[in-house]
């Protein structure tokens, strides 16, 4: 017998599969034709009355009593054996199967399926909802991939689907580089106002190097998304750099302008030739230091001044040039002699980088350089609580 829309009702199998049921099973059990689970069919049975008097108000609507329920069987045995077509159709939907079996057991869809009831269509499976945490499943999927449920075992399993390695190594990787980018532009930060407050207000500050070494850890953490003990390491050393770069900044730019200041202007530079030129005419005539030296030495000096007077400004800066540095070896001469006397090993002028981290990384730098380092792995690879 046809069946119109209206006389379905629509349910959902564990499977995901959709199902046509004719409203004459409701409130039963029935056999997924796809995964044979039993199925519990929703809505009323036709025939059944909902309607509540005063005296039960509180009961919830559609509610039966064993007697209410079993007060239509009496009549129905009492039914003549050549009814008509019309009442065998109505028995049919009338609730005489519960004579054989509300019993909630898997037998009653059998049972079903051989009554004169149309069998329930089976609809096409698009997605259906995640029983564990109502997601949206693929078409056919029998494991939820977000949850892990699966549906042949009606609970969650021990090993979750989730997205492939390959795609998992991707977005740790892509974390990991926002880490790292976030971490150094915490270090240009930090090392940015290291170099103003070294150059303006001529102070170095060790604890701006543990400052530097918290913005590299933050940076981390913010782009990583987790603690991760290796993008402390990252952070750390990123730090080191920071604050070894700000130093040698400041290092620079003291000593630059240390060595700016002493280089005497160009007026300067011709009183120093003209006092060179005139020792060097007197050394010409071989006149020893001593009083007939002295009394020489004005009329040397204004001959000198005659020649630099007819020079240009850059023979005059030429002369200085070879005069400060035969100056310069005549000391390291004399030092050297004054050494072999006294079987001294002669002073070594140190070179640049000794001065620095002399100069630069005094006890108290290395402390604040150290505790800069440890800041930066803590927080990168803990958070910014003490605990793992």
């Amino acid at each position: 017998m046809a069946t119109s829309d209206s006389d379905r009702v629509v349910v959902v199998c564990t499977c995901g599969a959709k199902l046509r049921a004719p409203t004459t099973l409701a409130g039963k059990r029935v056999k997924c034709p796809k995964c044979t689970s039993p199925i519990h069919v929703p809505g009323q049975r036709p025939g059944v009355s909902t309607s509540v008097d005063a005296s039960s108000s509180q009961k919830q609507v559609g509610h039966r009593t064993p007697a209410e329920a079993l007060a239509p069987l009496g009549s129905l045995r009492g039914k003549p054996a050549g009814a008509s077509p019309k009442s065998k159709a109505a028995s049919v939907a009338s609730p005489t199967a519960l004579d054989d079996g509300d019993d909630f057991l898997s037998g009653l869809a059998g049972h079903e399926a051989s009554s004169s009831a149309e069998p329930m269509e089976a609809l096409p499976t698009v997605g259906g909802p995640c029983l564990g945490c109502g997601g949206v499943m693929a078409t056919g999927a029998v494991v939820c991939t977000q949850c892990g449920f699966d549906t042949r075992k009606g609970k969650a399993s021990k090993t979750q689907v989730g997205p492939g390695k390959a795609e998992m190594a991707t977005k740790a990787a892509g974390r990991f580089a926002l880490g790292v980018t976030f971490c150094s532009v915490g270090a240009l930060i930090g090392g940015g106002i290291w170099f103003a407050v070294g150059w303006y207000m001529d102070l170095e500050i060790g604890y701006v190097a543990w400052g530097i070494g918290a913005l590299c850890g933050f940076g981390m953490l913010l782009g990583n998304g987790q603690p991760n003990r290796f993008g402390g390491l990252i952070a750390a050393g990123i730090a080191a750099l920071a604050i070894t770069a700000a130093k040698a900044a400041i290092f620079v730019a003291v000593i630059g302008a240390h060595i700016e200041r002493s280089i005497p202007d160009a007026e300067s530079r011709a009183t120093m030739v003209k006092s060179y030129m005139a020792d060097e005419m007197l050394d010409q005539k071989g006149l020893k230091p001593g009083d007939e030296r002295d009394a020489a030495w004005d009329d040397a000096f204004k001959k000198a001044e005659a020649k630099v007077a007819a020079m240009s400004q850059e023979a005059i800066d030429e002369l200085w040039e070879r005069y400060t540095q035969d100056a310069e070896d005549k000391v390291a001469a004399d030092a050297e002699a004054a050494s072999a006397s006294t079987g001294a090993a002669p002073d070594e002028n140190p070179g640049i980088l000794a001065i620095f981290f002399k100069a630069m990384f005094g006890v108290h730098d290395l402390l604040w350089f150290g505790l800069g380092l440890v800041t930066a792995f803590q927080v990168a690879a803990r958070g910014s609580s003490a605990d793992d």
